[in-house]
Order: C-alpha cells, then structure tokens, then sequence
C-alpha cells in the first residue's frame, strides 16, 4: 500500500511531467516550424512552385515529426517496461 508521502510525490512528479511535456513539444513545434519556412524557401529558390514548396515540405516535416513521436513511445515504453518488472 502507498504511505501518504508516496501519493503526493507520485501526484506532483505527473504533473510536473505533464507541464515539462507540454513546454517541451512546444519548443519542437517552433523548432519544426523554422525548419518547414526554411525548406519551403529553399525549394521556392530551385525553381519549385510556392504551393508545391510548401507541399513537399510539410510532408518532410510531418515525417520527422511522426519519427521522434515514435521514438518517444518506444523510449516511454522501455521505461515503464523495465521499471515495472
């Protein structure tokens, strides 16, 4: 059985997870958006066509995007798994 002491720490390292988190996408966020500008200015310079520019490099920024997603699950998952058994 969890003593009091335990909860309340279990209770505060969540929510202290959650906020660290949420700063931290967000700082990935704003990190991809520089990268999708900067792509789409570069394509615009070879010739590509503003839309198509654009196109392409939401498709390369959603994939890095999903890449480092994944990653976090499996480094999430390898955490629970080992801290578990």
């Amino acid at each position: 059985m969890l003593s009091h002491n335990s909860f309340w720490h279990k209770i505060s390292h969540s929510i202290r997870a959650f906020f660290r988190r949420k700063r931290v996408e967000t700082e990935l966020d704003s990190e991809l958006r520089f990268h999708l500008e900067a792509r789409i200015e570069a394509s615009i310079r070879t010739g590509m066509s503003p839309e198509t520019a654009r196109q392409s490099a939401l498709h390369e920024v959603f994939q890095a995007k999903a890449r480092l997603n994944d990653r976090a699950v499996v480094r999430r998952t390898r955490v629970t798994f080992t801290t578990e058994v």
